[in-house]
């Protein structure tokens, strides 16, 4: 299956032409396929790296149009520039992969200014078919190998996973890949992952069925308000009862939610990191403790609360924040946080504005990963590596282009 995917990329590729050039486009699509399929990463360098490095480096003759940020990746700038100047004056120690690190943050902001820059050039159906086949193959061999990466996967798959969406032509094709990524979540052991899966399923539903892509924005806030003031305990349940035998955790999460929130380790270590965040915000608001220095950070964790004993929530002096808002608020201060959170936001409201008209499109496509993805940045620690920020790139140039683009 895997020589498969590769020899039928290559194919596709020799025939793709797009303004980029041959090429860029394959450098592109192997950094899409490598960057949806992280099992090959060893240590701190990805083999993404080498065809992004590739991208950057044969660029940089017309670097004025491939990596000069414009538009929104105006923030992501600052909020690099915020993110090395706090981590150059920290008070935590230095190490040997320091510098490492903020290579890294300029390697990843320069793949998504080049990728924002190149978002009209893209070749969107062979990139969606890129991403089709390596998010199957990518789930597939986790499930025959188990990676015991629960967390990475599915947030791998959720951000990922919806670009696939749009190279299917008839929609009983894209349904079936959509209810197979689903599935495949479930088997995979991640609650917040299923969940999140189950939520861009909805999102697919409205968006890429005919006969409801043109009434999303009515629909999405009817079931918005329906959830919040209808009693769906009963549905909760009766579908947790369904779902505990394929994965019992995700079962017991919907089943008994208040019960996992009080007793799940990894709930309480989550609340206790977030509590940490808070307390390393308080003492440095402004730039923060410097990039990838949360779980170095030592500080005497306040759970008082958190409604448990204290010697039930082990192992938490010293774990990642867990949480990518937290990370970013402690580790780049309010400079930092406010430059991504007024990057998304003004991102994401051109798709809330005009969500009629994306339906059945490859940005349909990329909202539906900008949602998982935000959301999942609340119980996972992954705001920084090549998916997360070549997918900046894509929902910048998305952003811009239905902003500019589309009409009434």
């Amino acid at each position: 299956m895997a020589l498969k995917f590769f020899y039928l990329m290559k194919d596709n590729i020799g025939e793709a032409y797009t303004a980029l050039g041959r090429t860029r486009q394959v450098f592109i699509m192997w950094l899409f396929a490598l960057a949806t399929i992280p099992i090959f990463d060893f240590g701190t360098i990805s083999l993404s790296f080498v065809f992004g490095a590739a991208l950057i480096i044969t660029s940089l003759k017309d670097y004025r149009f491939f990596i000069v940020p414009r538009g929104l990746t105006s923030f992501l700038l600052l909020f690099v520039v915020v993110a090395l100047i706090g981590l150059a004056i920290t008070e935590v120690p230095a190490t040997k992969t320091t510098p490492v690190r903020a290579l890294q943050l300029v390697y990843w902001f320069l793949l998504a200014v080049f990728v924002y820059n190149t978002y009209e050039h893209l070749d969107k159906i062979l990139l969606s078919k890129v991403v089709f086949i390596a998010a199957i193959l990518f789930v597939s061999l986790d499930l025959i190998f188990n990676f015991n990466s629960q967390n990475g996967i599915a947030f791998t798959v959720i951000i990922m996973g919806p670009l696939g969406y749009f190279f299917p032509k008839k929609y009983f094709h894209k349904l079936i890949y959509v209810l197979l990524l689903m599935f495949l979540m479930l088997l995979n052991g991640s609650r917040t992952g299923a969940v999140l899966v189950f939520v861009q399923t909805i999102l697919f539903l409205l968006l890429f069925t005919p006969r409801l892509s043109r009434y999303a924005k009515t629909l999405l806030f009817t079931i918005l308000i329906l959830a919040v003031n209808l009693n769906i305990t009963p549905v909760r349940v009766a579908v947790g009862k369904m779902i505990s035998p394929v994965n019992e955790r995700v079962g017991e999460l919907l089943i008994n939610s208040d019960k996992v929130f009080r007793n799940d380790m990894s709930w309480l270590q989550r609340r206790a990191q977030v509590n940490k965040g808070k307390q390393i915000f308080k003492l440095h608001p402004v730039l923060g403790i410097g990039i990838f220095n949360f779980s170095r950070y030592d500080i005497d964790i306040d759970v008082s609360n958190i409604d448990t004993d204290r010697k039930m929530i082990r192992n938490i002096d010293n774990r990642s924040a867990h949480n990518s808002y937290v990370a970013i608020l402690s580790e780049t201060g309010f400079l930092g946080f406010s430059a991504i959170i007024l990057m998304f936001a003004s991102a994401l409201w051109p798709f809330i504005r005009k969500l009629n008209l994306i339906g059945g499109t490859f940005e349909g496509c990329i909202f539906i990963s900008t949602i998982g993805m935000l959301v999942y940045f609340y119980t996972i620690s992954s705001f920084f590596g090549t998916s997360s920020w070549i997918m900046y790139g894509l929902i910048l140039g998305a952003s811009a282009k239905i902003k500019w683009g589309y009409t009434d």
